[in-house]
């Protein structure tokens, strides 16, 4: 006697018969005629975290989707039969795009329920009885009544308690929209059925999946992806445009992980190809080479290149001089994403592939590509996948994908940055298990190539300081803190002043301690004077190589001269309390301070004001309804525009929306020369860190969780004398930095 299963696998195993046109739209894609008898494939939900299903106020990346262009006269046709759970009802409901109920029912479980589809591999492929005839399912009809995305959703038990931990499966089941304005048939329409985020189940270790995926790309391309008979059980599937995360950093979003990210689902998934009516074709864009300027304002050198439109760029240099990019050598590869089309700078910044800066007389030849449809695949828990993926881009024709994976992070362990074409990125041994396997496609669609050669190398960067203090007290300014030199180290003995506008000024500069010191006299308000500083590059190259920068001291008897040596020290406190965020923010400064302005700064955006306070104002700030947006983080700072025209930026604090985030932490330092006292309280730890000026480590532990306020002592008798800074660090964001002046006798 054959189980129900077993009649629905010998139904595709043997047919339908090759003259069964098929009409329909679910269970006829994700389990294709005349594919393997172990291919399988349902609908699934409650199957644990990140497979919770299509359910009731889930999020919107969770549902299923039908897509209605014309009210007038299109019709969605659909039945659901309950497979999973057996004892247990099954409800579901199909909502209009502006949120409304449209109709609520309950998931047909034998033939006497509505909307039930038989459970013998014909029905569910011929479609509804409207369309098919006579071997088609009685269908249901849902009337659209305004054109957009109508979700289907389901939940297990009582309709009006939601279910998230029972495991439902729905099988087979159909969702057809169909043209019924004309006197006969209604005309199939295929390509309206979607998902952000499929989730499915092969009901067994051993089964396959076997369909094919369809994604449309926001540049209006279709990508095909088949799933080439991956044995996954239970798992979920997406398309993005970043990869496993969302982090803004290219190289590391796209590496497989061990963990769920809510930003995964981004791209519509369809289970044919997108219907073009609903989702026209794209032009790709194209990308023109122009030139690589050196020592360009942000970057060592800017690649200028000209774009038709937005999209994704890679560049290799090669510098090795075989003409083509090895990983692992001096060649360098970047990936790129320009927001804007036309004539872009792409920074580049000089280093070569093993982290060496170029020099002058270096050539090579530099690959920027264009490249359409950039989709990444991100698919979750599936154990094993032995055939590896294949994927064409349907629309537009005439091109050719490449694939790229990067499982170095994860238990897989295997790469490819060169890309192929077929059969990539398989694994077995069950090690997609709980993983977040991520592959992405490439389709160059425009490419050049030229070479150059490094003619000059880069000046420092010397920038403009502020600083006051009051009448008889000395300022020691640390001047060449925030300057930089892409090429070679800062000569500090190369520093020299010119410009004095107060010839009575008691000023002199300390190059061993790096320290500029002025005194001011009776009488003086002011003093503004140059300062040149000079890089180690040699004279076989050129150098020195030097630049300038402007110092404007002020004084006044309210100037706060202290210890901190002309830097800011902040305190910013940022608490996630669902549905807003909570800043609270203090400013420790020599400057007087006219306003604060608090900035927000999206995923993938620049920062934009939310709100000003004047510093006699509350310095507080609320962002009320952030969380409603679906975002992963968001990232907010502190801006404080002081009165002598300069700016003082807050560390950036990144606030996790959909995960926990760090308890706040307080430190405050004090110092003499032999040793630093840090007192702080640390809910859950974090890290101090001291650095010397030139960036290099003296002291790094890790502080214990603490509730209460403790003192950390740090011997700082064998140091150097110099600026150091110190920071104390929670989950890779700064809550409190500071520097100190050690000098020795």
């Amino acid at each position: 006697m054959y189980s129900r299963i077993t009649i629905l696998l010998l139904a595709i195993l043997y047919g339908p018969p090759f003259w069964v046109q098929l009409q329909a739209e679910g269970t006829n894609e994700l389990i294709p005629s005349g594919s393997s008898s172990s291919c399988i494939s349902y609908i699934q939900g409650g199957d644990g975290s990140g497979k919770e299903g299509s359910g009731f106020n889930r999020p919107w990346y969770d549902l299923i989707y039908v897509h209605i262009e014309d009210p007038s006269k299109e019709v969605i046709y659909y039945g659901f039969t309950r497979l999973e759970p057996v004892s247990q009802e099954v409800y579901y409901r199909i909502i209009a795009p502006d949120g409304s109920i449209l109709i609520a029912g309950k998931v047909a479980s034998s033939s006497s329920d509505s909307g039930y589809v038989a459970d013998n591999g014909v029905e569910a492929y011929r479609g509804p009885k409207v369309i098919a005839g006579g071997s088609g399912y009685d269908q249901l009809t849902c009337t659209p009544t305004i054109a957009g995305d109508y979700a289907i959703v389901f939940n297990v038990g009582d309709p009006t308690t939601i279910n998230t931990s029972t495991r439902y499966y729905i099988h087979p089941f159909d969702v057809t929209v169909a043209d019924a304005s004309g006197s006969g048939k209604p005309d199939p329409i295929p390509g309206r059925l979607f998902s952000y985020k499929w989730h499915l189940n092969t009901n067994s270790g051993s089964n396959k999946a076997c369909m094919d995926f369809y994604t449309y790309t926001p540049d209006s391309l279709v990508i095909r992806m088949d799933m080439n008979e991956i044995e996954p059980y239970g798992f979920t599937v997406s398309f993005n445009s970043h990869g496993a995360d969302s982090t803004g950093d290219i190289e590391a979003d796209r590496k497989s992980t061990n963990s769920i990210s809510s930003s995964v689902p981004s791209y519509p998934i369809f289970l044919n190809e997108p219907d073009e009516d609903a989702y026209p074709t794209g032009t790709p864009g194209t990308i023109t080479y122009l030139d690589i300027a050196g020592c360009h304002a942000d970057e060592n050198f800017c690649i200028e290149v000209n774009t038709t439109k937005v999209g994704e760029i890679n560049v290799y240099i090669d510098l090795n001089g075989n003409g083509v990019y090895e990983e692992g050598t001096e060649d360098r590869y970047f990936p790129f994403t320009n927001s804007t089309s036309g004539v872009l700078c792409i920074p580049w910044d000089g280093l070569d592939g093993l982290g060496n800066p170029v020099t002058a007389g270096d050539s090579g030849t530099v690959i920027v590509q264009f490249l359409a449809g950039v989709v990444h695949f991100p698919i979750y828990d599936a154990e094993n996948h032995p055939n590896g993926f294949d994927c064409a881009m349907i629309r537009p024709t005439g091109y050719t994908p490449l694939m790229y994976f990067d499982n170095r992070d994860v238990s897989i362990g295997t790469s490819d940055l060169d890309g192929c074409s077929s059969g990539c990125n398989p694994w077995s041994g069950n090690d997609g298990d709980k993983l977040m396997v991520n592959t992405w496609i490439n389709t160059i669609t425009s490419s050049d190539t030229a070479t150059f050669s490094v003619d000059d190398l880069c000046p420092p960067a010397a920038v403009n300081d502020t600083a006051c203090t009051a009448v008889g007290i000395e300022l020691q300014l640390a001047i060449l803190f925030n300057d930089s030199d892409s090429d070679n180290s800062l000569d500090p003995a190369a520093v020299t002043l010119s410009n004095i506008s107060n010839p009575s000024a008691v000023l002199s500069y300390d190059t061993l301690m790096q320290i500029l010191r002025y005194t001011p006299g009776v009488g003086e308000d002011t003093l503004t004077l140059d300062y040149q500083v000079c890089d180690s590059t040699s004279a076989i190259e050129g150098g020195p190589l030097c630049d300038d920068a402007s110092i404007l001291i002020t004084v006044y008897d309210g100037c706060v001269y202290a210890s901190v040596l002309g830097d800011d020290v902040w305190r910013v406190r940022v608490h996630n309390q669902p549905p807003h965020v909570r800043i609270n923010w203090n400013l420790e400064t020599e400057h007087t301070i006219s306003k604060y302005v608090v900035e927000r700064a999206l995923p993938d955006r620049e920062f934009a004001p939310l709100e000003s306070r004047t510093c006699g104002e509350h310095l507080g700030f609320i962002d009320m309804g952030v969380q409603a947006t679906n975002l992963p983080y968001v990232r907010y700072r502190i801006k404080a525009l002081l009165t002598n025209g300069a700016v003082a930026y807050s560390p950036i604090h990144r606030v996790n929306l959909t995960g926990s985030q760090p308890a706040w932490a307080e430190a405050s330092v004090s110092q003499n020369h032999s040793q630093v006292s840090v007192n702080y309280l640390a809910p859950e730890g974090g890290v101090i860190q001291i650095t010397d000026i030139r960036g290099q480590v003296v002291f790094q532990n890790r502080l214990n969780r603490s509730l209460r306020p403790e003192e950390l002592i740090i011997p700082a008798s064998s140091w150097a004398s110099g600026i150091y800074l110190v920071q104390v660090i929670h989950h890779d964001w700064t809550v409190y930095r500071k520097k100190i002046l050690i000098q020795r006798q």
